[in-house]
């Protein structure tokens, strides 16, 4: 007789090969995620004419100077270049109110007959030729990266219009990988979790935050920034890597610093690593073996960021290069004894700061007709759901301290951190400057609550959100409402947005009209 040769599968095995199904299909969600995400940035992005109310001239011209070769040595004037493209394709719509039914007397520059272009123009060029760029001094890796991006339009036959256009498309990719990156960046220190695997890229496919529809630094951040903290988690996780890893540990921590200043958390979380690590190897006994790596590190992350302050004390005689735009701004440093009356201090005031910082960290800062963007309701839910589920993971933190895995709880404090020491920059820059005549921060109203400044922390924001989220349902016996509610969220956040921006889908100056 012959007997059957069909494989018997136990139920380890037949568990395993559910698991790998289950996660292959989750793999292929978050590609569809990050597909939705590109399309929306994409679409919105093409929707908004320039230039945008949040310094996009600014981070435009800077960009232009970095494509044709200079990086400037303090506060350079617009180019006239940049100005022309300023000038011919920049809209009104953004700061001025146009009547109905007055739309016709507000003709894109570039839409005039030649001899009507060129007079308008030689009107309007006058106001740029000669005005201070105050994001001049902005450290090197965007302008850059938007440097090479331009080229490369360049080199396909763009120009003009279409050429500005992508120069903003070029977020349309940074965007997709950092959706992607967040479902790698969750599955390795939240494993047990997969609510969070697919939750996190889910939320950030539809984040409302208008800033990723414009040309400004604040973009490259979140990518970057999340990049460095994984590998800075990694080896708090286990320090036994080759020294390449240490290496571009190093070096990933230097470029998300060089990106923007604000994202100095990532520099704090980096010497706090490096510290821990030289006391766990000293303690082991391994330190002879880990100090040349741990040097590697320190010098990779050390020497670019070195370079680039020593290159602004020399030519501006500041480290941060930031001296000339704060005076250009009017601000000036308070005494010790006038920081403690600031009205940040009262329950009132810590309450308006967290509520407006969350607000714009969600939805961004741009104007339309010189309204906010902003939806009452959306919001409420933003802040208020911030709010809940940010005190819920703190609170369990400090209840499940000692029941919790040593490691998520590594990560979840570092985490924690990160995010502490970024809103703690912001209100550190409130209490410490007098800002004069400044429209904004002002003297009236002292609070810095730009969020894109701090857009660094949008994926260990969104972990901790979710985690908040995830703790607080299961708390209540309620896990199955993650998901339901999780997709409410997103809900209110992408018909909130689409309603807010319908006007702008029918300016004549944005790339849907470009002849």
């Amino acid at each position: 007789m012959l007997r059957s040769k069909h494989k018997k599968y136990s139920k380890k095995d037949i568990a395993s090969s559910k698991q790998a199904i289950s996660e292959r299909r989750g793999a292929i969600l978050v590609l569809v995620f990050c597909a939705i995400a590109a399309i929306r940035v994409l679409v919105f992005s093409a929707a908004f004419p320039f230039f945008g109310n949040v310094d996009e001239q600014a981070h435009f011209d800077l960009c232009l100077k970095y494509v044709r070769g200079i990086v400037p040595r303090g506060l350079y004037d617009y180019s006239p270049e940049s100005a022309r493209l300023i000038v011919l394709y920049g809209s009104p719509e953004y700061l001025r109110r146009i009547e109905s039914g007055s739309r016709g007397s507000w003709p894109p520059i570039w839409s005039l007959p030649p001899d009507v272009q060129r007079l308008a123009m030689s009107v309007q060029l006058r106001s740029w030729l000669g005005e201070a760029n105050h994001e001049s001094t902005q450290p090197p890796v965007y302008y850059a990266l938007a440097a090479a991006w331009w080229r490369l339009g360049e080199g396909i036959g763009l120009r003009g219009g279409r050429l500005l256009y992508w120069l903003r498309f070029m977020n349309v990719p940074i965007y997709a990988l950092l959706v992607w990156f967040s479902y790698f960046f969750t599955k390795r220190f939240e494993a047990e979790n997969r609510f969070l695997w697919l939750g996190v890229p889910c939320l950030l496919s539809f984040f409302p935050q208008d800033v990723f529809y414009t040309i400004n630094n604040d973009v490259l951040s979140p990518l970057l920034f999340a990049v460095a903290l994984y590998l800075l988690l990694e080896l708090c996780m286990s320090a036994d890597r080759h020294a390449a890893f240490y290496l571009l540990a190093g070096v990933a921590v230097a470029t998300a610093f060089l990106v923007k200043f604000s994202n100095f958390a990532i520099l704090a979380g980096f010497l706090i690593v490096l510290f821990l690590q030289v006391l766990r190897a000293r303690r082991l006994g391994m330190l002879r073996r880990y100090l040349p790596r741990l040097i590697i590190m320190f010098l990779a992350a050390a020497i670019p960021v070195g370079l680039w302050l020593g290159r602004n004390y020399y030519v501006v005689g500041d480290l941060t290069g930031s001296g000339p735009k704060i005076r250009l701004l009017g601000w000036t440093p308070k005494e010790i004894a006038q920081i403690w009356n600031h009205p940040i201090f009262t329950p009132r005031g810590a309450l308006y700061f967290c509520s407006d910082l969350m607000k714009t960290f969600w939805r961004g800062e741009l104007v339309w007709m010189t309204e906010r963007l902003a939806s009452p309701v959306a919001d409420a839910v933003y802040w208020v759901s911030s709010a809940i589920f940010i005190t819920a993971m703190v609170i369990s933190l400090l209840l499940l301290v000692r029941k919790q895995p040593a490691r998520e709880l590594q990560v979840d404090l570092f985490n924690l951190a990160m995010l502490g020491l970024s809103v703690g920059l912001l209100v550190g820059i409130s209490v410490l400057y007098d800002f004069g005549e400044c429209w904004y921060p002002s003297r009236e109203n002292p609070y810095l609550t730009s969020g894109r400044l701090i857009s660094g922390m949008l994926v260990p924001f969104v972990v901790f959100y979710l985690k908040g989220l995830d703790r607080l349902l299961t708390a209540m016996r309620l896990p199955q409402m993650r998901w339901p509610l999780l997709l409410i969220i997103v809900g209110i956040a992408t018909v909130s947005e689409i309603l807010l921006t319908i006007p702008v889908f029918g300016s004549a100056f944005n790339w849907y009209h470009l002849q």
